[in-house]
C-alpha cells in the first residue's frame, strides 16, 4: 500500500496575529511561537468535524513543530484518534531581508505541553530543515521538494499501511508543497480556466490525490493527449488536486487570504503579520454565507406548486425588510420572520471512517430541508470532548408572495 491522498493545511488563528500587548507569553520561549486565540480553537475544531464527516479520513497528521500548527492538528487528532508526527520540513518560511529563521523548539518540550497528543517513532523525519539565515522562494521551493519526495519514501517504506496523511503548516509552505506535487513552473501559474491559483486561507484545507490513470497506465493516446492538453501548465499529473483553499466548513469563512503574490523579490513578511488587502493599502471586505429557506406558497392547498428544476434564480435586497426575488419569469416580495425552533441535532451522523468501508464521495450530503443554517459549536471549555453530532441553529426564513405586474 502507497500514500494516495495527502491533505494540507494551514494553522488556525494564532495569537501573534494580535496587537502586540494582547498577544500571550510564548509556552515554548519562542519568541512569536504563540497559540491560538479562542477564534483559533474554533476554527481547529471546525476542521475536524470537517474531516470527521467526509469518507476518506487522515491515518496520521505530520505537523511543523511550531506551535499553532501542533495545537491544530491536536483537536483533528483528539477527534479522530490518530497520532500526530512533527517535522521540521514543514516550518515556516522567513524572508532573507529582514530577519533571520526562527528555530522551534523541541520534541520534548512540546510533548510536555501536549501529552499523548504526539508520537515520537518518526525519527528524524524528512531530514530536511529551513535554512537558518532565512530563505528565497527559489530555496524554499527546493526545500518543499525535498520533503515531499523524502516524506513519501519514508512512509511508502516504514509505514506502508498510512494510505492518507494530513500535513499541517504554514501558508507560504502549503502553498510551495502544492506546487511541487502538481509540478507547477510558478506560484502564479493558473489551476483552471477560471484562472485560480494555489492560495492559503488560515485553516483551509487542500486534497491531493494520486492518479489512477497514471498508476494503471491503461490510457489510450487520444485520451492522454486531450488530457495533456487540458493540463498544459501541468508538467506532470500523477497527482491530481481535488480540493483548494477549502474553507466551506469554517463558520467566518475565507480569512487572510495568503498568496505569493503579496511578497517580495526574495522573501515575505513572516506570515499572518498583514492581510492581503492591507498589503495592497485597502480594508478588508468582509463576507458572509448566508443559506435560505425560501417558502414559496401555491395559494391553495389543492394545488400542487411545480418549479422547473431549471429556472433562474435572482434576487436583490436581501438586507432589506422585504428583497425581490424572481423565480423563472416570475417576481415575488419576500418578507422576513423568525422561527420559535431553537437548534436540531442529528446524533451519529458523523463517524470515524477506517480504509475497509471509506469509498464514495468526499462531499457531506444534505442533513435535513431547515431554514437558515449554522454550524454550531461547543465553547472553547468542551473543545476536548468528541462529538460524533452535527448540529444546526434554526434562525429565519423568507415567506414569499406574488408580485402582480402593473
Amino acid at each position: 500500500m502507497v500514500v494516495k491522498n495527502i491533505y494540507i493545511s494551514r494553522h488556525a488563528h494564532s495569537s501573534a496575529w494580535l496587537p502586540e500587548d494582547q498577544q500571550p507569553l510564548s509556552r515554548t520561549g519562542i519568541p512569536n511561537d504563540l497559540p491560538l486565540t479562542e477564534h483559533g480553537v474554533n476554527q481547529s475544531m471546525e476542521l475536524a468535524h470537517y474531516i470527521l464527516s467526509v469518507d476518506t479520513q487522515p491515518d496520521i497528521i505530520i505537523a511543523s513543530p511550531f506551535y499553532s500548527c501542533v495545537e491544530t492538528s491536536k483537536y483533528i487528532a483528539n477527534l479522530l484518534d490518530i497520532p500526530v508526527y512533527l517535522d521540521k520540513g514543514l516550518g515556516n518560511w522567513f524572508n532573507t531581508e529582514n530577519e533571520k529563521g526562527t528555530t522551534p523548539t523541541d520534541f520534548n518540550t512540546l510533548n510536555s505541553l501536549f501529552p499523548g497528543v504526539l508520537k515520537n517513532d518518526w525519527g528524524n523525519g524528512s531530514t530536511v530543515e529551513p535554512l537558518k539565515d532565512g530563505e528565497t522562494k527559489v530555496e524554499l521551493y527546493s526545500r518543499s521538494a525535498s520533503f515531499i519526495t523524502n516524506m513519501l519514501e519514508k512512509l511508502n517504506k516504514e509505514h506502508p499501511d498510512v494510505e492518507t496523511v494530513l500535513l499541517m503548516t504554514h501558508a507560504p509552505v502549503k502553498i510551495a508543497i502544492g506546487m511541487n506535487i502538481l509540478k507547477l513552473k510558478s506560484w502564479d501559474t493558473p489551476l483552471d480556466e477560471d484562472g485560480n491559483v494555489l492560495q492559503a486561507s488560515v485553516c483551509s484545507l487542500d486534497k491531493y490525490q494520486w492518479n489512477k490513470l497514471d498508476e494503471e497506465d491503461e490510457e489510450d493516446e487520444e485520451d492522454k493527449e486531450e488530457r495533456q492538453d487540458s493540463n498544459s501548465n501541468v508538467e506532470s499529473i500523477k497527482w491530481i488536486m481535488t480540493m483548494n483553499n477549502n474553507t466551506e466548513f469554517l463558520r467566518d469563512g475565507e480569512e487572510k487570504i495568503w498568496s505569493f503574490k503579496n511578497t517580495t523579490s526574495e522573501g515575505i513578511q513572516q506570515e499572518g503579520t498583514s492581510d492581503v488587502n492591507k498589503a495592497n493599502g485597502t480594508e478588508e471586505q468582509e463576507t458572509e454565507t448566508v443559506y435560505i429557506s425560501v417558502d414559496l406558497n401555491s395559494g391553495s392547498y389543492k394545488e400542487k406548486l411545480d418549479i422547473d428544476k431549471n429556472a433562474i434564480f435572482q434576487h436583490s435586497g436581501l438586507d432589506r425588510d422585504h428583497p425581490l426575488i424572481r423565480i423563472g419569469d416570475k417576481l415575488y416580495e419576500g418578507t422576513w420572520q423568525k422561527l420559535l425552533g431553537t437548534e436540531l441535532a442529528f446524533p451519529d451522523s458523523a463517524s470515524i471512517n477506517r480504509r475497509e468501508g471509506a469509498t464514495g464521495s468526499e462531499t457531506v450530503g444534505t442533513e435535513a430541508d431547515v431554514d437558515t443554517t449554522s454550524t454550531d459549536l461547543k465553547k472553547s471549555n468542551r473543545h476536548d470532548q468528541k462529538h460524533t453530532e452535527k448540529i444546526y441553529r434554526i434562525t429565519d426564513r423568507l415567506t414569499l408572495r406574488g408580485v402582480e405586474p402593473m
